[in-house]
């Protein structure tokens, strides 16, 4: 049932609404509405150029993929190491974590009054059929898995710091938890 009145109502109530706002916040209809209170985001990567010769290695955690947060930091950092792009669909899985594992190495440090995670290096892996690796599948190998690394990365400024070996080696421990886990591979791009 469509009435005019109803109608003319609700405009009515909307125009008293508006008119009590502008009243309360001291503006014309024509002005900006007041800026938006909420600081943005650091910068992780130019927080990190200004602290880079004070890092503490000893604070260095390592962690895994929690956050959106996380997985922004990864898409600038992967740009920046891997001469490919990586779908958003790549960052929601590595998020989610349902088909391959990401270990990150972070450091925390304070920028205006506020805890700042800031990503140093990251390994993202999967355990693997080993029969995903042979030529000939045979029965011997089907209940084996392989750690199989995906990618390794660490920021150009920390570079043979010894954290791309942290995080390997952190993996590789994992791996050895799991009993059928018996080799290890990855893919290098012949540039590298």
């Amino acid at each position: 049932f469509f009435s005019p009145f109803l109608l003319i109502e609700k405009n009515f109530q909307q125009s008293l609404i508006k008119k009590n706002f502008f009243m309360e916040t001291n503006l014309t209809e024509n002005q900006p509405h007041p800026p938006n209170q909420q600081t943005s985001k650091p910068d992780p990567q130019m927080i990190l150029k200004e602290i880079v010769n004070n890092i503490d290695f000893s604070n260095i955690t390592y962690r895994n993929l929690k956050t959106t947060d996380d997985t922004d930091q990864l898409k600038i950092l992967f740009e920046e190491w891997f001469p490919i792009s990586y779908p958003e669909e790549f960052y929601t899985e590595i998020l989610e974590g349902d088909s391959m594992n990401t270990l990150l190495a972070v450091y925390t440090t304070i920028h205006n009054g506020q805890p700042v995670d800031i990503i140093l290096g990251c390994i993202i892996y999967d355990f693997r059929p080993v029969t995903e690796l042979l030529i000939r599948q045979t029965d011997l190998f089907k209940h084996l898995k392989s750690l199989y690394i995906c990618l390794l990365g660490v920021v150009k400024e920390l570079r043979n710091k010894r954290l791309a070996t942290t995080l390997l080696q952190t993996v590789l421990n994992r791996a050895k938890q799991y009993p059928n886990v018996k080799t290890a591979y990855l893919d290098v791009l012949s540039s590298n």
